[in-house]
């Protein structure tokens, strides 16, 4: 197959909040490269004008995966202030006439007087073509780095921590709980092993994300438990065990960072067996009730074989941009259905993303 260009484009900056100043220089990571440009904008710009901030050649139709990211700076002679979004993995297929986007959100704030928050919003535009012709010239320059005081990204959007402290009810009142991954799993993933193969078949039975929205689903299983082997309430029987189940959610909220900043907490679905079947039809229910029951099966100790499978499934929604999204679902099992407290909890969480 012939070469084919990929073309990135800014196509809209905005500017709101409060005024720290109208001399912008904004540096633009893509899968070509890191870029800066200049720009004078005041408050309330909505500054359309389309810059080549990239251009790279690939050799054939295929998978791309790249990270983009926005980093900002108001310049003034003394000092200047500066805002960096998320890195955000960005995944999409080469193929000629395909069109990815993306919205970056910075917060600004002023660095001397600290009075003045500044927000920024910047969309970036992939778009594939042939090689036919010349590459349109950049408008912008190319760099090896950040000046300073610019700052680089800290953060990966929609990335499932490892590892995040939380509080739950336990016995004589609240517990200091530690929740840790013991698995992780994707679409993609070789998994070894029966249990493995359970998740990955629950991921890919409950999710779907692919071109243009270019985003891998993904389900990390965490195990809560009190480093001090303290019991807690887990079980949603109880009003102890829904008081841990939302403690421990909101702590999950705060360590989730993500898409962008259009991100709501998570809202409570109430039943996972209705959320998850209800769009089945005559040839997927049967495979979608078997991936849920297997998944609670596999982590409750006492008779897995009757334990109830319905469970609360909180949905937490990100916007990618005006098109496409994240979901991010959490679904916790407690092990003991006969008795609790419980030693541990098990919390499901799993991304998967859609586009309009």
């Amino acid at each position: 197959m012939s070469a084919l260009r990929i073309i990135y484009r800014v196509v809209r900056v905005r500017y709101t909040g409060e005024s720290i100043g109208r001399d912008w220089s904004f540096f633009i990571h893509t899968g070509a490269g890191l870029v800066r440009f200049d720009a004078r904008l005041n408050l309330g710009a909505n500054d359309r004008t389309r810059r080549v901030v990239g251009v790279r050649e690939v050799e054939a139709e295929g998978a791309v995966e790249e990270r983009w990211w926005v980093s900002a700076l108001e310049r003034d002679p003394s000092w200047s202030d500066n805002g960096v979004s998320l890195e955000t993995p960005v995944a999409f297929y080469a193929g000629e006439g395909v069109d990815v986007s993306r919205s970056f959100n910075l917060t600004v704030h002023e660095r001397v007087f600290g009075s003045k928050e500044a927000q920024l919003e910047v969309w970036l535009e992939a778009r594939v073509v042939s090689t036919n012709g010349d590459a349109p010239a950049l408008d912008a320059e190319v760099v090896d780095t950040l000046p300073d005081p610019a700052a680089w990204p800290s953060r990966v959007a929609g990335a499932l921590p490892a590892h995040f402290r939380a509080e739950a009810e336990g016995v004589s009142g609240p517990v200091a709980v530690e929740a840790r991954e013991t698995l992780r799993v994707t679409a993609a993933s070789e998994v070894e092993g029966t249990e493995a193969e359970v998740f990955k078949t629950f991921l890919t039975t409950f999710t779907w994300a692919g071109d243009p929205l270019g985003f891998t689903p993904t389900l990390v299983l965490y195990e809560v438990r009190s480093p001090n082997q303290e019991r807690i309430w887990a079980s949603r029987n109880s009003s102890m065990g829904r008081r841990t189940q939302e403690r421990i959610a909101g702590t999950l909220a705060e360590a989730l960072p993500p898409l962008s900043a259009q991100n709501e907490g998570f809202a409570q679905l109430d039943s996972a067996v209705t959320h998850l079947l209800a769009e089945a039809n005559t040839g997927t229910l049967g495979p979608r009730a078997s991936a849920l029951s297997a998944v609670v099966a596999a982590l409750v100790e006492d008779a897995p074989d009757r334990a109830p499978v319905d469970r609360t499934l909180l949905q937490r929604t990100s916007y990618i941009d005006d098109y496409s999204g994240c979901w991010t679902f959490a679904m916790f099992v407690d092990p003991m259905i006969l008795r609790g407290p419980d030693e541990r909890v098990w919390l499901l969480v799993w991304t998967d993303g859609w586009v309009e």
